[in-house]
Parts: structure tokens; C-alpha cells; sequence
């Protein structure tokens, strides 16, 4: 685990994706067996460069030889995301622990139906909300954060590049939030 920021290139397409890790298997008699295993989505960055000229695509090749692909997490701050505000769950009226979409902040304000709740605890660190007591259940638990980043890891072990008539560089990569890895 690395707290190494991403490089953050101007020209780069950034797609954000989220999703939860579900499996659901359908019987022969037409029954629904479901499974999840988290509850709470994880977030995905697909990003597109096109074009880099050499310098910009060595940092990139640099950045992913120094994580060893897949291998080890680091740090991403969605330069998409301009507001820093959102909902990040509803209550159940029995859980005092919520994890916010993202993993580190300087800053987290987070309000329970609209209204600021100063007891609630926030680890900067890993995303993770502590109230001292529940929330009534559904509840919409929000949050106001100050520069928001995502523990991530590259999706693919490899680096796929393309060379464009010897000019500059085109490539494709998607980052995975890998929360506490």
C-alpha cells in the first residue's frame, strides 16, 4: 500500500463507474438465489489518453512500473468531481459505522437528513463514519468533503499502449477502489 497520488494529466477521458459485487443465480425452477458481497459500491476510474508524448507516457509507465501493475494500491483524486457533496447511504437504524464512497480527505463534514451532526466521528484516513449512537432508520446520511481520494489499484497487471505513427502515445486504464489493501 502506497501513498503515492496518481499523476494527474489534463488530456486524460475520465469515466467514473460505480457498482456493487453481487452474484445472482437464477434456479431450474426459476428461484433467485443472491449474494453480496459488499454494502457499499466501489468505485471505478476508466481513463483515456490520447494523445502522450513521450515524457507524459513514461510517468505514466514509470508510476505503474513502481506499483508492479495490480499489485500495490495508491492514491487518486477525482479531478471529475467538482462539488465534493453526496449521499453515502441510508440508515438502518441499527449500524453506527458507514464507509463514505472515498478513502482519504483533508476535511469531512457529514450531516444526518440534511442537518450537520458534529459527534459523528470521520477517519480521514479510511473513509470510515462513526456515530456514537444510530441513525433513525432511512435516515439520508450526506457528506461536504475538502479534496477527496480514492485507494485504488490498476484493474489490469498490464499497461496497454498504443504508438501512433512515432508522434505520441494513446492508452487505456482502469483503476479499482482496493479499500484497506
Amino acid at each position: 500500500m502506497s501513498n503515492d497520488l496518481y499523476p494527474r494529466m489534463p488530456q486524460a477521458e475520465m469515466v467514473q463507474v460505480d457498482g456493487y459485487s453481487t452474484d445472482v443465480w437464477e434456479t431450474e425452477p426459476g428461484f433467485n438465489w443472491k449474494y453480496q458481497v459488499r454494502s457499499f459500491p466501489v468505485r471505478a476510474f476508466k481513463l483515456k489518453y490520447d494523445p502522450l508524448n513521450d515524457t507524459e507516457f513514461q510517468a505514466l509507465r514509470n508510476f505503474w512500473l513502481r506499483h508492479r501493475g495490480n499489485l500495490e494500491s495508491f492514491l487518486v483524486e477525482d479531478y471529475t468531481d467538482r462539488t465534493h457533496t453526496g449521499v453515502f447511504a441510508y440508515a438502518d437504524g441499527e449500524a453506527t459505522t458507514y464507509w463514505l464512497p472515498f478513502d482519504v480527505a483533508a476535511a469531512v463534514t457529514i450531516s444526518v437528513d440534511g442537518v450537520v451532526d458534529p459527534a459523528a466521528a470521520v477517519n480521514l484516513t479510511t473513509g470510515l463514519v462513526t456515530f456514537t449512537t444510530a441513525p433513525l432508520i432511512g435516515s439520508e446520511l450526506s457528506y461536504a468533503a475538502t479534496t477527496p481520494r480514492y485507494r485504488v489499484r490498476f484493474a489490469a497487471s498490464d499497461l496497454p499502449a498504443t504508438r501512433h505513427k512515432f508522434i505520441a502515445w494513446g492508452a487505456e486504464v482502469t483503476l479499482v477502489q482496493a479499500r484497506g489493501i
